[in-house]
């Protein structure tokens, strides 16, 4: 094994102690060497011999929590020789726990144990460590506890006894990055974090905008690992973003550094180092290394104790010492360009003497809000609860999440079906049964039907009690009262018993049941969601039986798009599914809110009473739909799911029977693809998945 190949082994080894103080000259050295065994992680510091005049017992005891081991050539280091430059001069009584535990139970019982012990300063160095002090500090209010947050008070951890210290790294990143534009010849700078933390995102973003003022054409390519301890990861994520063109890296996080620098080293490019001098992880790859001076800031933290000036937030920028970039004069991987390294030079001035600023950006920009694709909506039927699930995501915004802006138009029993409005170009995105949707498709209209609000078909037939209808077999030789679309699907229920289409008188009718309660017509199409009920409110005796129980299986007010609209804007039309299943399922969480902003208005519908409704047994209906959109499919593919066998297969059939002709393949009129983007990962329910 080379020394090189063995340096960078020893480096993957750093966070399980492997590398401690190897005397192999090869190893990367350690500034101050880690203790024997870490199985008793807490080591005292020996107190400072009493000259007499008290001043030992006017020192500051502190103690800190380090995650990592003491030699570990970034994080914990860093921290550790600050505080040890302290103690040498006499200023602190030290405690430490190297490799201290990340779990909030184990934290708080190391923490806890110092805070009885009467320690009047307690540092968790990490910003793991906010949640623990957050829930300490109230117990031990005589106790100082500080973590490493850089949020300056909005991340929730705060108190009087409690300081929230300022990593200032976006500063030296800020700079990295300019000497990062002058090196980097494809323009693509890498990044990984251990989590997207403002420290580390302000870092990030730092590094960009330096480079940017050397070439404003660079571009970032980031990973947030999810991990503070796993180098491997690191590793994986830079050679990722190696492969798509970045040639230049920079890390937040010492696991984050130690795997980037390794695979850096491998292929010859070019990295920063992390918080130390990490110049021996990468020999002639480390441009320089971000070294954090946190002696700097834990001398602020003793003053305050002191001095009785304890703040709540402390950050201390590099013109107060808190960071230095420091230069590796062995760094041969690629050239700086001369002008990057003027600029360098002019902005390191600015930021000592205060005439420069680094932005500090803590969390992700706003990504720019894209223009709304609109999306024409054309509904089957007035305003009613078979809507309801499209008023409550237009009232919730859901629409709006999805960059989609739907504009809907109401449909009615004296308005053209949707499949012709479709047709005609007037509209992207219908709804309506199978059989209307086919017969056009059979005429040359390109359909593509992407899910079904009902699992069973909602048509029936109403009848009077007195003289009911069962069977399609009683149908024929009756006045029946129907829609011109309602007799495509009427037919259809014929043929499939063996029945001649048209054997039965059509009468025109409306939505209204009455020409039923009248005696007017022996039968009526119904929607069975609704007719029974208003036939029951009136106080008619009847009876009203599904197309189903008369033996058609058929899913009923399918959604469909044209497939031009499909194509051409299928992103619209997924984020429209997604937004009307949620909708949906809001609804149903909800049905009375539903149908209070069904009746009084949502943004892009209007409301239900602008066209006469009545709200008082608006509930009802949406109650008697429930049973007709749920299934044992909806159990566990969610709402508005199909299944492409049974459409393909025994719907189909019935479409045959109707003399659709030519009858389309269901193949290319079904599209199932839309459902599964619009669901992703998050059937049954996208509400759930999105918490």
């Amino acid at each position: 094994m080379s020394k090189r190949v063995a340096a960078l082994a020893c480096v993957l080894g750093l966070l399980a102690g492997a590398c401690g103080s190897d005397s192999d000259e090869s190893a990367a050295p350690a500034a101050t060497a880690a203790p024997a065994t870490t199985a008793a992680p807490t080591t005292a510091a020996p107190a400072a011999a009493d000259d007499g005049g008290g001043a030992a017992d006017a020192k500051v005891s502190v103690a800190i929590l380090l995650p990592c081991a003491i030699n570990d050539l970034s994080w914990c280091q860093a921290a550790y020789e600050g505080v040890k430059e302290l103690e040498a001069e006499g200023l602190i009584d030290l405690q430490f726990v190297e490799n201290a535990p990340f779990d909030a139970q184990g934290a708080t019982r190391v923490m806890s144990g110092f805070a009885n012990d009467g320690v009047d300063l307690i540092i968790g160095h990490s910003f793991d460590y906010g949640a623990p002090i957050h829930e300490l500090a109230p117990e031990f209010p005589d106790t100082k506890f500080a973590w490493q947050g850089s949020c300056g008070g909005w991340c929730g951890v705060e108190g009087p006894n409690i300081v929230d210290y300022a990593m200032n790294m976006y500063e030296p990143a800020y700079l990295a990055g300019i000497l990062a534009g002058g090196i980097s010849q494809t323009g693509v700078l890498g990044t990984n974090s251990g989590y997207d933390i403002p420290a580390c995102r302000a870092s990030v973003e730092a590094f960009l905008l330096g480079a940017q003022e050397v070439n404003p054409a660079v571009t970032r390519l980031d990973a947030f690992l999810g991990s503070w301890i796993d180098a491997a990861l690191a590793k994986e994520a830079t050679a990722a973003q190696a492969d798509q063109g970045a040639d230049v890296f920079m890390a937040c996080g010492n696991a984050g550094s130690f795997g980037m620098l390794a695979e850096v080293a491998e292929r010859g490019l070019s990295g920063f180092g992390y918080v130390y001098d990490e110049s021996a992880l990468a020999p002639g790859n480390v441009v320089a290394s971000m070294w954090s001076k946190f002696g700097v800031n834990v001398r602020k933290m003793v003053e305050g104790i002191e001095n009785g000036t304890w703040e709540e937030y402390l950050t201390t920028p590099m013109s107060g010492g808190a960071f230095e970039l420091l230069m590796h004069s062995d760094f041969n991987a690629a050239e700086i360009s001369a002008d990057a390294m003027a600029l360098y030079e002019t902005r390191l001035a600015g930021i000592m003497d205060g005439t420069f600023e680094v932005p500090f950006i803590g969390a992700a920009p706003e990504p720019e809000a894209a223009e709304a694709t609109q999306v024409r909506v054309r509904l089957n039927w007035i305003a009613d609860p078979g809507f309801a699930g499209l008023y409550m995501a237009d009232e919730l915004g859901y629409f709006a999440d999805e960059g989609v802006e739907p504009i809907f138009e109401f449909g009615g029993p004296n308005v053209p079906h949707p499949v012709q409005i479709l047709a005609g170009g007037a509209a992207d995105i219908g709804f309506g049964g199978l059989a209307m949707i086919a017969d056009s498709a059979s005429q040359g209209e390109e359909f593509v039907v992407f899910g079904t609000r009902l699992q069973q078909g909602i048509l029936g037939i109403s009848s009077l009690a007195e003289s009911p209808i069962y069977t399609a077999e009683e149908l024929c030789g009756k006045k029946i009262g129907a829609t011109p679309g309602d007799i495509v699907q009427l037919d259809a229920l014929l043929v499939i018993n063996g029945l001649e289409p048209g054997c039965y008188e059509m009468v025109p009718v409306g939505w209204d049941p009455s020409p039923v309660a009248e005696g007017l017509v022996d039968g009526m199409v119904n929607y069975m969601n609704s007719h029974p009920v208003v036939l029951d409110g009136m106080g008619i005796d009847n009876v009203a039986v599904s197309y189903a129980d008369m033996g058609m299986p058929m899913y009923h007010d399918l959604a469909f798009a044209t497939k031009e609209f499909a194509e051409n804007h299928r992103d619209a039309l997924v984020g429209f599914t997604r937004a009307m299943v949620k909708g949906w399922e809001a609804a149903f969480a909800d049905p009375e809110t539903a149908m209070d902003v069904m009746y009084n208005g949502s943004p892009n519908l209007g409301g239900g009473v602008d066209v006469g409704m009545d709200i008082s047994y608006q509930i009802y209906i949406h109650y008697a739909q429930v049973p007709l959109m749920e299934s044992s499919l909806t159990e566990t593919d969610g709402l508005f799911s199909m299944s492409y066998d049974e459409m393909a297969g025994a719907m189909w059939d019935v479409l045959a029977l109707t003399g659709i002709d030519p009858l389309p393949e269901a193949a290319d009129v079904i599209d199932m693809s839309i459902l599964d983007d619009a669901f992703g990962d998050c059937r049954p329910s996208i509400l759930a998945c999105d918490g």
